[in-house]
């Protein structure tokens, strides 16, 4: 295969790139119980951290050379380090600043100062929500979470999913996508995760999708073509483009099976 032929990373993919090297602090609920994962029980009584300084953690990242600074804005346990108005489970029911402390917010204001780009890990598995068994529901309540960071804290330079805990369950990651494209001003978004259209399922390892280009991602008719050319078992790439009306490509690259959707 000719070097004309493979496809080529986005304009801002070749900057997040370029951005050589991100800082991800993992602070939550469970830095207050000795634990990797909490269970979604714990009380927001134990969230009160009176010496938090998030600019001292941001000014730490670019002085180390670090580019970008992503936040736990919610781990597996379901606590929100946000005021959120999707459930109580958050700094707003914890003695933190009387309830009134917002940790993305201060992470969001350092990284401002201090001249670095920011962004957010979001657990899709939540052990406290009452309505995650509830598909619809939860749907719902988990774009709900996506809007409210997407467009209150400035904009993102990466959202973090993570398939652990999520074993056997369907989200709407079309839906969820779509509300990436519609709230997201700048940035990237990277997922390890399973989608499941018209009964297949297509493990997609490693999703990338930047503003300019996330339509086509998430167009319907780009994922039914993937979804008449592969078996459930098959893997697919996804590598977006730049342009206007979309394309579907298939093309082997070192052996492996590349879909390189773009838009002309």
């Amino acid at each position: 295969m000719s070097a004309s032929q493979l496809p080529l990373p986005s304009i801002p993919q070749i900057y997040w790139q370029d951005l050589n090297m991100g800082f991800f602090c993992h602070f939550g609920m469970n830095t207050f119980c000795d634990q990797e994962w909490g269970d979604g029980t714990d009380s927001p009584e134990k969230f009160n951290p009176t010496e938090l300084d998030a600019h001292k953690w941001v000014k730490l990242a670019k002085d180390a050379g670090f580019k970008y600074f992503i936040l736990t804005a919610k781990h597996y346990d379901g606590f929100c380090l946000w005021p959120t108005k999707t459930t109580d489970y958050s700094v707003k029911s914890s003695p933190w600043k009387d309830g009134k402390g917002d940790v993305v917010k201060e992470c969001a204001e350092a990284c401002k100062k201090e001249g670095i780009h920011f962004g957010v890990y979001l657990s899709p598995w939540d052990r406290n929500a009452a309505c995650y068994e509830d598909k619809e529901a939860y749907d719902n309540f988990y774009c709900e979470q996506l809007t409210e960071l997407l467009t209150q804290y400035g904009p993102m330079i990466e959202i973090w999913f993570d398939g652990a805990g999520s074993e056997g369950k369907v989200y709407d990651w079309e839906r969820e996508y779509l509300q990436m494209n519609l709230d997201l001003v700048d940035g990237l978004l990277f997922s390890s995760i399973n989608i499941t259209h018209q009964g297949k399922t297509v493990v997609i390892p490693h999703v990338v999708i930047d503003k300019g280009a996330a339509e086509s991602v998430i167009s319907i008719d780009a994922v039914q073509d993937l979804f008449d050319a592969y078996e459930p078992e098959d893997q697919i790439r996804f590598m977006t483009g730049i342009g206007g009306k979309e394309a579907a490509i298939r093309r082997k690259v070192d052996g492996v099976e590349v879909w390189f959707i773009s838009r002309k």
